[in-house]
């Protein structure tokens, strides 16, 4: 399959590049889908389609840090998914927003209750470290044992990341908060 992708590419740097990128993360991304999606093809098809989007875009690739490349690799592989499990949702969507975040856990804490958007706003306040960790577990809903694979760090330095990261988050809306009249 390698070679099938490497033949997509022009130039030898570029090549080069994918080649490493797929090396190192093939297995880390494949994990990742088949953990949301719980399907094999289904998995390597998330995979393949992320690698073809990374091959349309590999000029953002070279100037970034490892953490970078990591980080949005694994955000462009979860939107994907996460496409993919929309096409294939079933049940339709809950019109009523509260009932839809109570049936799908998708708030988790009392600080993430705030406005979408203005969570959005205090999540890019944060150091992307902390950001990551925070997305990596509520957005994308991993376990802190999966979030220290991804990210190659201890499950402690996991848990202190996203305990830190919402105190921050915590004292930056406190801060919004007294800022509105």
């Amino acid at each position: 399959m390698l070679e099938f992708y490497l033949m997509s590419l022009n130039s030898d740097n570029d090549r080069r590049l994918f080649e490493y990128l797929y090396n190192e993360y093939k297995n880390k991304l494949y994990y990742i889908a088949y953990k949301m999606l719980g399907n094999e093809d289904s998995a390597e098809d998330a995979v393949h389609d992320t690698y073809m989007k990374v091959i349309n875009h590999i000029e953002k690739f070279y100037d970034i840090s490892e953490e970078h490349i990591r980080n949005l690799i694994i955000l462009i592989l979860k939107n994907r998914v996460r496409d993919m499990l929309r096409q294939n949702r079933a049940e339709p969507v809950p019109l009523d927003e509260e009932e839809y975040q109570a049936k799908y856990n998708l708030v988790s804490d009392d600080i993430y209750n705030a406005d979408k958007d203005e969570m959005k706003e205090c999540l890019k306040l944060l150091d992307e470290k902390y950001r990551t960790v925070l997305e990596l577990k509520y957005y994308h809903g991993l376990k802190e044992s999966e979030i220290a694979d991804i990210l190659n760090i201890g499950s402690k330095a996991v848990n202190s990341r996203i305990f830190r990261a919402k105190r921050m988050l915590s004292e930056i809306i406190a801060d919004r908060e007294e800022e509105i009249p």
